[in-house]
Order: C-alpha cells, then structure tokens, then sequence
C-alpha cells in the first residue's frame, strides 16, 4: 500500500520539457530574480578572490586574509539569520531594494580604507552582512515564483523552478572567472611587478566591480519584478 502511494507522488511530480517551459515561459517575474540572483552571487564570488590581491600586493599582509575569510563569514552567517526578521517586516521584494544600495555603498566605501585594515575587514564584512541578507530573500523568490507559475497555469513545477538557483550560482562563477581575467589583462597586472598604479587599481577593481552588480539587481528587481503587486491583489480578492 505505501508503495502505491510513493510511485503516484513519483508520477504526478514528472514533467515532459515543455511542461515545464511553459511553467517557466508564463512566470515573468522569474527572470528579474534570475538576475539578481546571479549578480549578488557575483558580487559574493567576487570578493574573496579580489582579497587575495588585495592583501598580497596592497596591504602586503597576506597572513590576514584569512582573519577578513573569518570575519566575514561570521557576518554572513549573522546576515542570513537576520534576512527573516526583514521579511517578517517587509514584503520581500521591498527588502530587496532597500538593501542592495547598503552593499553598493559599503563596498565603495572599502576605497577610502584600504590604507587601514582592520577598517577595511570591518566595513567589508558589514558589506557580506547586507549580502548574506539578501540570499534568502531571492531564494524565497523563486518558491513565490514557483507558486504563481502554478496558479497560472496548473503545473506544479517547483522543482523545476527552484532549481534555476544552481544556474545562477553556475552562470555567477563563470561570470566572475572571466570579469576577473578580463580587468586584471586591462589594468596590466603581473605578479612579478606591481607598481603603485596598479596597486591603486586593484583598490579600485575591489571597490567598484562587486559594487556594481547590486546595482544591477536592484534594477532588475524595481523595473522588471511584478509579482508582488499581483499576489497582494490576489489576496485582496479572497
């Protein structure tokens, strides 16, 4: 008898490939979350990498890169924690765009102390807070994604939906792989002479590259992300 059972969930849970592109294709609001998605991965990917040039060549203190891995994994941990207290508070999306400017700003801010350390560690790792705050919310996204795409259509394709998160994590490694290849041929960087001028531009690359991509979250978030109104409408009418 529980093996009936088990094989009818198995069966109702499968999906032809164009079930589940149209689950996808009538759930716009998918691809602004995809977007920002991939870019705060980025933007996470980013650092730690941009670390290591920072304090090799900058600082010239590589025995503390691991103290900024330390700290700002802490902050991450506490950031995530926090992200259910601001979607308690705000509906999700409006989190969303409150906290992406806070990551913009922290990380630019990391320009005007990259002769100091240990204020560079700090205001970084306030940065990874802010960070950490918004993958929960962009994961709960995708399940409000997933949601909509059923009640639209009468497929349940969330694990279809929910899945695209490990694209974007795929699509934000590849991305950071050749953002940082491309930035460190432009600036001229070579490991063997590292002049001031290029110490300056590895401040500037780790300011203003991760910065970049909240910014571009939080446009695909306010200009093209239009399920909240929806399901708040649809709430109304119940």
């Amino acid at each position: 008898e529980n093996k009936t059972v088990v094989d009818v969930s198995v069966k109702t849970e499968k999906l032809s490939i164009r079930e589940m592109a149209r689950a996808i294709i009538h759930t716009p609001s998918l691809l602004p979350v995809f977007v920002a998605d991939t870019a705060s991965n980025c933007t996470s990917f980013l650092l730690p990498t941009l670390a290591v040039y920072y304090w090799t060549h900058v600082a010239e203190k590589p025995e503390w890169l691991a103290l900024q891995m330390l700290v700002m994994s802490i902050c991450g941990v506490c950031g995530a924690f926090n992200s259910r207290f601001l979607m308690r508070k705000f509906a999700i999306r409006t989190a969303c765009l409150l906290v992406y400017p806070f990551i913009t700003v922290l990380l630019f801010s990391t320009r005007f102390v990259a002769d100091s350390p240990l204020l560079f560690i700090a205001v970084s790792a306030i940065a990874q807070f802010f960070i950490s705050n918004t993958q929960p919310m962009e994961n709960k996204l995708y399940l409000d994604a997933a949601e909509y795409s059923e009640r639209e259509t009468g497929i349940s394709a969330k694990g279809s939906i929910l899945s695209i998160a490990t694209v974007a994590d795929v699509g934000a490694t590849l991305i950071r792989n050749l953002v940082i290849s491309a930035v460190f041929i432009i600036i001229g960087y070579t490991a063997v002479d590292v002049s001031d001028a290029i110490k300056q531009r590895i401040v500037d690359t780790y300011s203003l590259l991760p910065a970049l991509f909240p910014v571009i979250a939080w446009v695909s978030m306010f200009f093209f992300y239009k399920l909240a109104p929806e399901k708040k409408r649809i709430n109304n009418e119940k």
